[in-house]
C-alpha cells in the first residue's frame, strides 16, 4: 500500500524464488536512485499534484502513488497515502488547487492517456492554471513492482524540469 512496500515486496519475491542475494540488490538500486532524486530536489518547492487513476467518474491516486508524488517533491492535494484509491466530483476536482494534474489511468499506455487528459481539458473542470500532463500508468505507476522508481523520476521531471529535465516522451506528455 505504500512506495516503501513495493520496494520490500522485492524481498519477498526473492526469498520465495530463491534470489535473495539478487532481490537485495534490486532493492538497495530502487533505494539509491529514490536518494538521488531526494537529493537533485533538495531545496525545491513543494508542487501542489492532482493525480487522476480514472476520469469516468474521476478517481484520485491512492496507494503507493501520494508516496510516489511527495518523492518527486509534489503534494497530492487529493491523495490518500497508503488507502485506496478514492471518487471525486468534478467540483472537488476544479477546486483543489493543484497546480500539476496529471492523468494516469490503468490500462491506456500513454496514447490512451493523452486522449482522456484532453477530454478532461475540454471538460473545462480543471483549475485553468494547471499544466496538465498525461503519463503511461501501466509501464510506471500502477504495477507494484521496482518500475514505480521509474514513476517517481518521470513524476520530478514533470514537476520540477529545471533540475532534472523534461520527462521522456515516450513516458509522459503535456496536454496543456
Amino acid at each position: 500500500m505504500t512506495l516503501a512496500e513495493v520496494i520490500d515486496s522485492v524481498r519477498l519475491i526473492g526469498d520465495r524464488t530463491g534470489t535473495t542475494d539478487r532481490a537485495l540488490t534490486i532493492m538497495a538500486e530502487c533505494r539509491a536512485r529514490l536518494d538521488a532524486v531526494a537529493a537533485k530536489l533538495d531545496g525545491a518547492t513543494l508542487r501542489p499534484t492532482l493525480l487522476l487513476e480514472w476520469t469516468d467518474p474521476a478517481f484520485t491516486d491512492g496507494h503507493w502513488v501520494p508516496d510516489m508524488i511527495a518523492a518527486a517533491r509534489g503534494g497530492s492535494v487529493m491523495g490518500r497515502p497508503g488507502q485506496n484509491s478514492q471518487g471525486a466530483t468534478w467540483d472537488q476536482v476544479g477546486a483543489c488547487g493543484a497546480e500539476v494534474v496529471i492523468v494516469a489511468p490503468c490500462g491506456f499506455r500513454l496514447a490512451g492517456a493523452s486522449e482522456l487528459a484532453e477530454q478532461v481539458v475540454a471538460r473545462g473542470v480543471l483549475p485553468a492554471h494547471a499544466e496538465v500532463w498525461a503519463v503511461d500508468a501501466d509501464a510506471f505507476v500502477v504495477r507494484p513492482s521496482p518500475r514505480v522508481v521509474d514513476g517517481v523520476e518521470i513524476f520530478a521531471s514533470i514537476l520540477h524540469p529545471q533540475r532534472l529535465g523534461p520527462p521522456d516522451g515516450a513516458a509522459a506528455t503535456r496536454v496543456r
